[in-house]
């Protein structure tokens, strides 16, 4: 093909077979154009047709401008979809594992015996008790199923000091490893004898041969002692007070504790010719040791005007109970005198006069006596 250049220029060329050829420019105007023929439309986007190429007319070839192809028309492009934020799913709900529920170990058999299980390290009870509470207990099971039941009596070795809420104790093939507690509870004797040790001991009656040949232990326990001997005495404040003239005074003995044994107390003045006491002796037993008893003392005229005298109470026990054999006290007593009596003054006797004899005097005469004058009544007023 030519190459074209442009109008009012010389150019050079090149063919198919490579020799340079110069055009006069104007002389070498393209020629002109034939308008294609349009196609016609169809309902797609028309598709460019290419221009048929007109062949050169023997005439200087007219070079015909390039008709421009329609546009093709741009299907528009669709805007991309906005995109919606996703709904979230419910969280599917995961289920919890329960946890595994523990097998119960299975228990070892054991030989026939019996669990004996105190309460505390020490067994003690007390004569003044805790107010209605246990002060000590044990607990007791049989080790293994029985064949046949087996009883169990319990029982404290010294009787009355103390005692079991529950003395006998059943066990089958239904209650053989349920724990039985029995309370242990001091009892107040009122005897001072101190602390006493006892035992809570066990007799096993059962047909179960496995059982019939055991022994329980016994469980070693104290009573603790509350009680103290001795002889109370109570008086008013100060000393006792008597009087030559009868007056008294009084006081009042009684024991602290229960005795072994009788006791006697004897009661005596250090001086009866200042007072006497009354009775002499007071007897008190194991029922009638807290029940007071009252003793006199009454003053006593000696006859004689002196001052006060201070004189002793004696108070002395005697019994086989070696708690309540020995003195007791010594009470101080003042008995009061008579007040001294003030002599009554005698007058004095006056003496007789003595008579003094006359004198004779020598006679003389006499003067006449005159008569006396006789009284004038008086005359009476108007």
């Amino acid at each position: 093909d030519n190459k074209w250049l442009a109008a009012g220029d010389l150019g050079t060329a090149v063919g198919d077979t490579g020799k340079v050829r110069l055009y006069d420019m104007v002389a070498c105007a393209p020629p002109t154009p034939v308008p294609p023929t349009p196609a016609p439309p169809t309902p797609s986007p028309p598709t460019p047709v290419p221009p048929t190429p007109v062949p050169p007319t023997p005439a200087p070839p007219t070079a015909s401008p390039p008709t421009p192809a329609p546009p093709t028309p741009v299907p528009p492009t669709p805007a991309p979809p906005t995109p919606s934020p996703p709904t979230p799913a419910p969280p599917t709900p995961v289920p919890t594992p329960a946890p595994p529920t523990p097998s119960p170990p299975t228990p070892t058999p054991r030989a026939a015996g019996f669990d004996l299980i105190p309460a505390s390290e020490v067994c003690q009870t007390t004569e003044a008790g805790a107010g209605g509470a246990a002060e000590a207990a044990f607990s007791l099971r049989l080790t293994s199923q029985p064949t046949q039941t087996v009883t169990v009596t319990a029982y404290v070795t010294v009787p009355g000091v103390a005692t079991l809420s529950a003395d006998t104790l059943v066990f089958d093939a239904m209650n053989w490893n349920v724990l039985r507690t029995v309370e242990v509870s001091g009892v107040d004797d009122a005897v001072d004898a101190g602390n006493t040790p006892y035992s809570v001991a066990f007799r096993v009656a059962t047909s179960d041969p496995s059982y019939a040949v055991l022994a329980l232990p016994s469980l070693g326990c104290v009573n603790v002692d509350n009680d103290e001997a001795g002889v109370s005495v109570t008086r008013r404040p100060g000393w006792l007070t008597t009087s030559e003239a009868g007056g008294s005074g009084a006081f009042r003995v009684v024991l602290t504790s229960a005795p072994t044994h009788p006791v006697t107390v004897a009661v005596s003045s250090s001086d009866s010719g200042e007072g006497v006491v009354s009775p002499s002796a007071l007897v008190f037993t194991a029922a009638s040791w807290n029940v007071e008893q009252r003793v006199l003392v009454t003053g006593a005229d000696d006859g004689v005007h002196d001052a006060d005298a201070a004189y002793v109470v004696h108070v002395q026990a005697h019994s086989t109970d070696i708690s309540y054999d020995g003195p007791v006290c010594d009470l101080p007593v003042i008995n009061v005198a008579h007040p001294t009596p003030i002599p009554t003054p005698i007058p004095p006797t006056p003496a007789p006069p003595t008579p003094v004899p006359p004198t004779p005097a020598p006679p003389t005469a006499s003067p006449p006596t005159p008569a006396p004058p006789t009284p004038v009544p008086p005359t009476p007023a108007p």
